[in-house]
């Protein structure tokens, strides 16, 4: 598993997750402090836009995002891939990797790592458009509840 994010402005470096390693809450909040914070740095507004995993709902990982002065999207509804900027940036990538068909674990990591550094600020712009787009129009349907 790869994480990564991406704001307006940025985005993180990307993180491994060794294979056949879950993720809990304590290693995603060790994700966070590894690659989210020293990203974010001084940035006054922190808005974080995650599914409803349960590392991400954790006593844990809710704690130390208010520890760190990072808001989060509480209502985010379960789904809604449409509506996320980092799930049009994965599918960028995805078909990115794909096109070098990689045959090797080193290979594929590569590929994901030259994609995201092929990842530009206006490509996630353009990306957070849509999605705003989307929550826009979400919000005046019932399907949004």
């Amino acid at each position: 598993m790869v994480w990564g994010a991406v704001w307006w402005t940025g985005k993180t470096d990307l993180y491994f997750v060794n294979t056949g390693q879950s993720i809990d809450a304590v290693k995603y909040v060790e994700i966070l402090e590894s690659t989210l914070l020293p990203a974010v740095g001084s940035m006054s507004r922190r808005l974080l836009q995650q599914d409803l995993a349960t590392p991400h709902t954790a006593t844990l990982t809710k704690d130390w995002l208010l520890a760190h002065n990072i808001a989060w999207i509480k209502d985010y509804p379960p789904n809604a891939g449409d509506l996320s900027v980092v799930d049009h940036v994965w599918s960028w990538m995805a078909k990115r990797v794909r096109d070098k068909k990689p045959r090797t674990r080193a290979a594929l990591t590569q590929a994901i790592k030259d994609a995201w550094s092929e990842l530009t600020q206006e490509h996630i712009r353009t990306s957070s458009n849509t999605s705003t787009k989307r929550w826009e129009n979400a919000e005046t349907t019932e399907d949004f509840l």
